[in-house]
């Protein structure tokens, strides 16, 4: 049981899990099948990183101010700062990994170097004493509200797999954090006495806490499919407090001098965090081994799926025939342009890639390309060099929904790609855990009413009847299911077909 999950578990106790991760190539927001409740513990061996070479930093500012004075030092740490912050959009602008972006320490410890340069400046000014007009106070908190607003709509707008977060917007927020925490700290700040309350207090001071404890409550509200009981996010954020609770009073002064005793709510808080912590452990272990088989036929499965794919890709070159599209208008049918079951083009994810070989049992002339971790816009590269071969006939069918949210305007690049001669099958996605499963099969029911040589077929409707069907993350079809997601794609085309 210990075997299933001592690599993570020692990568995060010596502080290397964000390159653990990075290797995994473990997306931490589309995880599917290597799921884990310690996902959020690469930021600690980030910080456990830094400071590793904090006193080789401390040392150099304290060099620089004595050599060259407090501002000169303070301005080098900023513009050093600055410089590791632009390491993001260099990362991604050069491999487009957004794992590789995301977890890098090279990409996240300019966040660091600046909160220390924070630091330096704050206790400068403190010392000085310094105190400013009331004209430029209320410069100040037009600044402080005006970030606190660009904040706000960054959270409903901004998503982990935009690439605007990773060319200026994890670096920008960063800025603006340093900005702000300036704006609170400075000595007779009216911002600072505005925020001091007894609710942001406590978050203050349990922030880590609270940051260790919120991604697994997270997590296993999605593992037992507990997000859609009636409050399902109060009673997450209750959980979270009751365990961050419980934990800051088993680590606190008090409770090592057994005050808890006449503090009964927080004894019982600690207990339960506590019960909670050893049945957690006990349930990881017990479940990591049948996991980790479960993963290995998966991931043998893609594996020699992937290899066939290859071979027939080998084939199809060697012997390509592509036809003529057909232009006629069959509207009417369920699709505008001609369906044909030969030469069917289809490219995918790993859900498309795990039931591949069913796919060329039903329809043997299809060309497939699916690979493991691929998000919309990543298809369009291999079909473009389909469509350069002259191997798409007339039908293609894409399945892309399992890997991150559907945005409008790659979906419409798809389709210009492709063409408008050609008729097009968009899969919807059934993956229960993912929270973009939603949004992202609604999107694809209004395509048709844009596109009239575009139809849908509608695996989530079939596949959330069948839970046998899935490997233990309830994404990937197994042999069963493979077979059933073949047939449905064989089935769709066809129907449509016969009508024309």
């Amino acid at each position: 049981m210990i075997k299933a999950i001592r690599p993570e578990f020692l990568s995060i106790v010596f502080g290397y899990n964000n390159f653990w991760q990075i290797v995994q190539n473990m997306d931490y927001f589309t995880r599917v099948l290597n799921a884990s409740p310690f996902s959020h513990m690469w930021f600690l061996s980030i910080l456990l990183q830094f400071y590793m070479i904090w006193p080789l930093l401390f040392g150099l500012y304290r060099l620089t101010r004595k050599r060259k004075g407090w501002l000169f030092a303070v301005g080098t740490f900023f513009v050093l700062s600055v410089v590791l912050l632009l390491t993001m959009p260099l990362c991604y602008g050069r491999t487009g990994d957004i794992t590789r972006c995301y977890y890098g320490t090279d990409t996240r410890i300019g966040a660091l170097v600046l909160g220390a340069t924070g630091g330096f400046l704050v206790r400068k000014l403190y010392d000085s004493k310094l105190s400013a007009k009331k004209e430029t106070w209320r410069i100040m908190l037009f600044v402080f509200f005006g970030i606190v607003l660009a904040f706000g709509i960054a959270f409903f707008t901004l998503d982990g797999q935009n690439a605007l977060a990773y060319w200026f917007g994890i670096g920008f927020f960063t800025l603006a954090s340093f900005v702000l925490v300036v704006l609170c700290a400075l000595p007779q700040s009216p911002i600072g006495r505005l925020i001091s309350n007894p609710v942001l207090n406590w978050c203050g001071k349990n922030s880590l806490l609270l940051f260790l404890w919120q991604y697994p409550v997270i997590y296993l509200f999605s593992y037992f499919h507990l997000g859609s009981i009636l409050l399902a996010p109060v009673w997450e954020l209750l959980l979270i407090l009751i365990l961050t609770t419980g934990t800051n009073r088993l680590l606190s002064r008090s409770f090592r001098k057994k005050e808890w005793r006449k503090r009964p709510v927080c004894l019982g808080a600690g207990a339960l965090t506590a019960i909670l912590c050893m049945a957690g452990i006990y349930g990881l272990a017990v479940s990591e081994q049948s996991k980790m088989n479960d993963q290995q036929q998966l991931a043998l499965r893609l594996k020699e799926n992937e290899k066939s794919l290859q071979a027939s890709h080998t084939a199809s070159k060697e012997s390509n025939n592509p036809s003529v599209p057909d232009t006629k208008d069959y509207t009417g049918s369920g699709n505008s342009r001609k369906v044909e079951l030969e030469g069917v083009v289809l490219v995918g994810d790993s859900v498309m890639l795990s039931a591949s070989d069913q796919i060329m049992n039903v329809l043997p002339s299809a060309t497939i390309n699916a690979e493991v971790g691929r998000h919309l816009g990543q298809e369009q590269a291999p079909l473009q060099e389909i469509l350069d071969n002259g191997s798409v006939h007339q039908t293609v069918v894409a399945g892309l929904g399992t890997n991150g949210i559907l945005y409008d305007f790659a979906i419409e690049e798809l389709i210009a790609l492709i063409g408008e001669e050609r008729s097009i099958f968009f899969i919807n996605a059934y993956c229960p855990t993912l929270e973009w499963e939603q949004s992202n099969n609604s999107y694809l029911t209004t395509l048709p009413q844009k596109h009239a040589n575009v139809t849908i077929i509608d695996w989530y409707s079939l596949a959330s009847q069948h839970p046998e069907w899935f490997f233990s993350d309830s994404t990937h079809p197994n042999e069963e299911g493979s077979k059933a997601y073949a047939e449905l794609i064989r089935s769709s085309l066809k129907a449509v077909a016969d009508k024309q």
